[in-house]
């Protein structure tokens, strides 16, 4: 994980790897309609991570 930038909770654009999570049991916090939250790292600060489900919409839109 890149430690040179720091993590604003009001913004940020974060780049692949910068989000360090696992998808299991033990990170789970929470799952609702659209998918499960999971607890995660960024920059050294703890973060929820959501996980979208996939159902077969494509935007937002049941795909036809």
């Amino acid at each position: 994980m890149k430690k040179s930038k720091e993590l604003n909770p009001e913004f940020a654009v974060l780049e692949e790897g910068d989000i360090q999570y696992e998808t299991n049991s033990s990170s789970l916090l929470g799952e609702g309609t659209f998918g499960k939250v999971y607890k995660g790292e960024c920059f050294s600060s703890p973060v929820a991570v959501k996980v979208l489900l996939s159902c077969g919409r494509k935007n937002g839109f049941k795909a036809s």
